[in-house]
């Protein structure tokens, strides 16, 4: 639900406001996300849904500040990210204090599990978002993380046999066609603002 918590979010703290296109492809990208999580078949508790639309609120939250913060500072997106790292790192040794566990039995599959969440899944991945973030309006950024369900269930498939079904297979289609779209009308946009006539095609007067 991140996505769409960040257009009103975006529109009340930043003043970015959705043109008449972006918000069909905004609201045909929801009919997808409907058709793969399939609220009618049952979402777990109330507490649990209450989380999880708080989480992507949360997540939707941060996701303009950010902006906001590139718009108005000069930091890039490697030292935001490593920060956010720092403060949440200590955050997480917290919780390990506070949540009782048995001891740490160091392996190389766990090595390997520590490494590969920290360095890629964690890290470079959110050096790479913060730098989508900062390159695209906030909506269309928020609009690129539905790839996530598209390629979970592509995976899913893949790795553990989970076949889709028809509900599925054509949320996957709404959300790349309003992926397209987006990514379509940027396209066009980059084009019209290109310079008629070329640096080097200039004659002085």
């Amino acid at each position: 639900t991140m996505p769409f918590w960040v257009v009103p979010l975006a529109w009340a703290i930043l003043g970015e406001r959705v043109s008449r296109r972006h918000a069909i492809a905004i609201a045909v990208a929801a009919a997808g996300l409907v058709l793969v999580v399939r609220p009618w078949l049952g979402l777990g508790g109330l507490r649990s849904v209450a989380l999880a639309l708080i989480a992507g609120l949360c997540w939707a939250v941060g996701v303009v500040l950010t902006k906001r913060l590139f718009r108005r500072a000069t930091v890039g997106a490697l030292s935001l990210t490593a920060w956010q790292m720092l403060f949440g790192m200590f955050g997480l040794l917290v919780l390990t204090w506070m949540v009782p566990e048995p001891p740490m039995q160091w392996t190389p599959y766990l090595i390997g599990a520590l490494a590969y969440n920290s360095i890629l899944a964690s890290g470079l991945a959110w050096v790479l978002w913060a730098i989508v973030v900062d390159r695209l309006p906030t909506h269309v950024a928020g609009l690129t993380s539905l790839i996530i369900p598209m390629v979970g269930i592509g995976f899913a498939w893949l790795l553990l046999g989970e076949q889709p079904d028809m509900a599925e297979c054509l949320g996957i289609v709404l959300i790349a066609v309003a992926l397209f779209a987006l990514i379509a009308r940027r396209r066009e946009t980059a084009s019209t603002m290109e310079p008629t006539v070329r640096p080097t095609d200039k004659r002085p007067t």
